[in-house]
């Protein structure tokens, strides 16, 4: 057993693998619609979902305060992010979670989730200073 299995219970409850199916075929709903407000809520629906696993009361709070944090700055930025990049990056998301969650530890789940943050960092980031890592004055 790993620490990190004190924090999280995985294998996931079937509910919560049906949960996360459902935000996949959602997103392809969004997807057709170009609808962000909606690609949003998937988000929400997504973190509560992944939040049903985690059995350390800190740890939820951590991931529901850096979550809370950078979705703010997400939905700020979508209008002028590429919205196709954003669904093809959360269908990725949603599939490797699925996976991780019917492994018998947690260390997938929390790669996952280490990956995509630091994912969507990188696009903040791509997104305030361009390509050549300087402020772009039409992101600024």
């Amino acid at each position: 057993m790993e620490m990190i299995d004190e924090f999280i219970r995985v294998p996931a409850p079937p509910a919560t693998l049906e949960e996360l199916s459902r935000i996949k075929a959602d997103l392809e709903d969004v997807r057709r619609s170009r609808d962000i407000r909606k690609l949003g809520a998937l988000y929400n629906r997504y973190h509560q979902t992944v939040m049903t696993v985690f059995s350390n009361e800190t740890l939820r709070w951590i991931h529901d305060l850096l979550y809370h944090q950078t979705a703010r700055v997400w939905l700020q930025f979508l209008p002028e992010m590429d919205l196709d990049r954003e669904l093809d990056l959360m269908r990725d998301e949603l599939e490797q979670t699925i996976d991780a969650m019917q492994q018998p530890t947690g260390h997938a789940l929390a790669e996952v989730r280490t990956t995509h943050m630091r994912l969507l960092l990188g696009r903040f980031n791509d997104h305030v200073y361009g390509t050549h890592g300087s402020p772009s004055p039409t992101n600024i």
